[in-house]
This record gives structure tokens, C-alpha cells and sequence, in this order.
């Protein structure tokens, strides 16, 4: 019931709502191909809800391509108009659209070769208890208390407490370099956020057998609430921050995952666009407008015309082969070592296009495309929907198996994060997303390798056996 009603309002109602009237009668080619990624996209986003499957990682992927690439490129192109004025051919509109179509059946593709084996048990090594062990809740609290040290010293040195509720783009950095702003940025918010999951998730599994690490936990959201406030901060760390610690703890029934899904859909829809209000100062100033016109106005929706410009920027220079991929990948080599290390794809579309202000967007879709062409683009969401379903295949085996792991913390993370990544650009999306992972992986394993050493004389048959018999109990329950 509730997956019909998802797929009736998200691919019949929506399109009718926001569609101008007379952009039905100019159904061409390119609205044609956009009606089609956004019926698919909804298709994909009811699936979950019909088979009551707890896959955020698709869910929020689904939802990034309904919007930003069915939805909006719907209303833009039956208006022919983009937030950044410039004109197309009907060959770069559609050559867009189906790199858009190719890029959503790739990703499908990889999810399906991702499948797990259902036959084989979960190694002892791949899910662990280790926070839940005696001496669990001790390095808890010895991390958790190096974490608040140094956000409170580099929050010392940046000045006062004054400077997290200032504008972003008001703050003057005291570092010299962008590199070491950025480090001393994600050092003083990212190490926090992560203890703070790792907190709430034991205390809801009731491993804290005392009452001060849960006094560090509610220590550690208040400080993360302070330093990732949605005014000294960017929208997709905020909300990054918030849609994590929902996804955490809303509980997931078939009604929830409905609920879910329009959530988001109001969130990038409706709110998206108000949620920078704070960027340049204080006053809040809302100047509201119509949602259509919103699609075509505001650079937040934008893109899809970046899917254009990469379309023309290929035809006029060709594909970098890799070297746009690369520099994203390599974005902490210092510019001073690698004097020729490429710019972000944003910025060389923007500056490729004419454009007076290059801070934009370049989605996945476009650095594939830019890196490889159509080939680039089906191997870049191949890899990505295989490695997607796999991490959501492991954070679905720690929740049934109630075992704390790494992709407890990871995954619903990446979840709310991606839309972010899929947005782009690649090379800024990767150099604050793998800050999260590394420091995830670091209290993991060092509170991982803490724990096997205080039980090493333990034959490992016999935890391999406890893995093994609680994975077959919780199946034999579900069943």
C-alpha cells in the first residue's frame, strides 16, 4: 500500500504539480528522457518500501537522482531554462540525458553483482563487540576525552567561542594555507561527531555500566551540536550531522521507510534551497518564490546544467583520462609539490563556461563523464553501486546480529552524506569525507585491537562459533 502511494505521488502526482501546463505540450525529445529517469527513479525509490528492505545507501541515491536529475531537469527543460544563463543544443541536452540514464542503470547493475551470497556466515573478524567488552566504555572515554582536548584547543586558537556563530564566509582563517584550515576544521568537528555515534549507539545497546561515559555521551552532543551549528557551518556538514544521528535512532517499519522517503523529498524540495540563509550574515533575510521558479533560479539546482557544460567541455577538449580522477583522489598533495595538479571539476567547468563565479557543483555523473566519457561513467556507478550494496549488506548483518562494527558508524553516515558526493564536486567531497572514515577506522581499531589483546588466550574456534550461532539464531527468528 504505502510503496503504490510512494510511487503514484512521486512519478504521477509531482511531475504534474511542478510541470508547467504549457511544458506539456512541447514534450520533446530531452523532457521525454527526463519523464523516463524520473519514473525509474521512483520505481527504484518504492522498491524498499514494498519489500521492507532497510537500504539507506539506495534510498538517499534514488532520492539525489528523482530530484536533482529527473525532477528539476523536468521543469528546467520544458521552460529551457538554468539557474547559470547559457544556451544548448538538443545534442548536449539529450547526450546529458542519457548520461544520466546510463549512470542510474550502472549503479543498478553494481548493486546487483554487490549481492552477498546468502550461503556463507559472517567471518568472526567482520563483525566484532568489541566496544561492548569489558574495558569497552574506559577507551570510550580515553578517546572520547583526546577528541574534546583538541577541538577545545584548536578552538582556543582560532580565536573564541564567538567565531562558531559567526557567518562562514565572514571568518577570517589564522592559518596561512586552505590545506590547514581544512585540517584544523575537520580535527576540531569530525573526531567529536564520531565519538558521539559511537557513544549513543553502546548506550543504546546498554554497554555503559556507569553513569559517566553516558555524561561524556551528552558532553559530546552538545559540543558537536556547538561546533557543526548550521551558521559557522555548511549546509551538508549540518545536515550531514543531523540526518546521521536520525538515522541512528528513528526506528525503520514499512510506514517509517514511507515516511523516510517523503521527508527527503520535502527536504530537497522545499527547505534545500533556505538552508544557506546564513552564509553571508545574519539576517536571515527569506525571500520565498515559487518552486518551479526555484529550479531554474537558485544554483543549488544546478546539477544538471553542470552535466551539460561537462557534455560541452568534452566536445571541445576531449576526455582528461583520468586526470581530473586523479586529482580528486591525490586532493591532499599540497599544490606546492604538484604545481600541475588539476583543479576541481567544478571550478574547470565554471571557468571552461565563462563563468564569473566557479565555486559550483560537478556531479558524479559529470566526472565520469569529463574522466571517461560514457565508458567512464558506467565503470565509475558500477564500482560505485557494488561497493554501495556491499557496505549496506554488512551495516544490515551488524543490526540483525546486534554486533557493533565499523559500518554502524560509517553507513548511516555516507547515507546522509552522499547526496553531497553525488552532487560534487568529486575532489572537495572526498577531502571531507575521508577525514569521517579515517578517523572511524582509527577508534574502531585501535578499541578493536585493545579488546582481542585482553582476551587473546580465547581459542579462536570459539569465537568464530559465537559469530556463527548468532547469525544463525537471528535467521531462524526472521524466518
Amino acid at each position: 500500500m504505502y510503496a503504490t502511494l510512494l510511487f503514484l505521488v512521486s512519478g504521477g502526482l509531482l511531475p504534474l504539480l511542478f510541470l508547467p501546463w504549457n511544458g506539456w505540450g512541447q514534450l520533446d525529445g530531452p523532457v521525454a528522457i527526463s519523464l523516463a529517469v524520473l519514473v525509474y527513479s521512483a520505481a527504484m525509490l518504492s522498491y524498499p518500501v514494498a519489500a521492507n528492505k532497510e537500504r539507506i545507501l539506495d534510498m538517499t541515491f534514488w532520492l539525489f537522482a528523482y530530484v536533482f536529475l529527473g525532477l528539476v531537469p523536468l521543469v528546467q527543460l520544458a521552460e529551457r531554462s538554468f539557474p547559470w544563463p547559457d544556451v544548448y543544443s538538443d545534442r548536449t541536452l539529450v547526450t546529458a540525458q542519457l548520461m544520466t540514464l546510463a549512470g542510474l542503470l550502472a549503479y543498478h547493475a553494481g548493486t546487483l553483482l554487490g549481492k552477498p551470497s546468502k550461503a556463507s556466515p559472517p567471518s568472526s573478524g567482520s563483525l566484532t563487540d568489541d566496544f561492548a567488552k569489558p574495558g569497552g566504555a574506559r577507551q570510550f572515554l580515553i578517546v572520547s576525552g583526546i577528541a574534546i582536548l583538541v577541538s577545545g584547543a584548536l578552538l582556543v586558537q582560532s580565536g573564541s567561542i564567538s567565531s562558531l556563530f559567526l557567518p562562514r564566509n565572514a571568518l577570517e582563517s589564522v592559518y596561512e594555507t586552505k590545506s590547514q584550515n581544512l585540517i584544523a576544521d575537520q580535527l576540531m568537528k569530525v573526531p567529536l561527531f564520531v565519538c558521539l555515534i559511537v557513544g549513543l549507539t553502546m548506550w543504546k545497546r546498554r554497554a555503559f555500566r556507569s553513569v559517566l561515559p553516558k555524561l561524556t555521551t551528552l558532553l559530546l552532543l552538545v559540543l558537536c551540536l556547538i561546533v557543526s551549528n548550521p551558521i559557522s557551518n555548511a549546509r551538508y556538514w549540518f545536515g550531514s550531522v543531523m540526518l546521521t544521528l536520525c538515522l541512528l535512532f528513528v526506528p525503520w517499519k514499512r510506514i517509517g521507510r514511507f515516511g523516510w522517503t517523503a521527508g527527503y523529498l520535502l527536504l530537497f524540495i522545499v527547505i534545500f534551497p533556505y538552508t544557506d540563509l546564513f552564509r553571508n550574515n545574519l539576517d536571515g533575510d527569506i525571500q520565498t518564490a515559487g518552486i518551479s521558479d526555484i529550479f531554474v533560479q537558485k544554483g543549488d539546482y544546478d546539477a544538471f546544467q553542470m552535466m551539460l557544460n561537462a557534455v560541452d567541455y568534452v566536445e571541445m577538449n576531449g576526455t582528461t583520462h583520468g586526470k581530473q580522477m586523479l586529482g580528486s583522489l591525490l586532493f591532499w598533495v599540497p599544490r606546492s609539490l604538484w604545481e600541475a595538479k588539476p583543479l576541481s571539476s567544478g571550478q574547470l567547468l565554471g571557468e571552461s563556461s565563462g563563468y564569473f563565479y566557479t565555486n559550483l557543483s560537478c556531479p558524479l555523473w559529470a566526472e565520469g563523464y569529463i574522466n571517461g566519457g560514457f565508458v567512464g561513467v558506467v565503470l565509475l556507478f558500477g564500482l560505485y553501486g557494488f561497493v554501495s550494496r556491499r557496505l549496506q549488506s554488512k551495516y544490515e548483518e551488524s543490526r540483525r546480529l546486534s554486533a557493533m562494527s565499523i559500518y554502524r558508524i560509517v553507513v548511516p553516515f555516507l547515507s546522509a552524506y552522499q547526496v553531497f558526493l553525488l552532487r560534487g564536486d568529486l575532489m572537495n567531497a572526498l577531502a571531507y569525507m575521508s577525514s569521517f572514515l579515517l578517523f572511524a577506522y582509527l577508534f574502531t581499531r585501535w578499541s578493536g585491537s585493545r579488546s582481542r589483546s585482553q582476551s587473546h588466550n580465547l581459542p579462536a574456534d570459539r569465537a568464530d562459533s559465537a559469530v556463527f550461532s548468532r547469525y544463525t539464531r537471528s535467521n531462524i527468528a526472521s524466518r
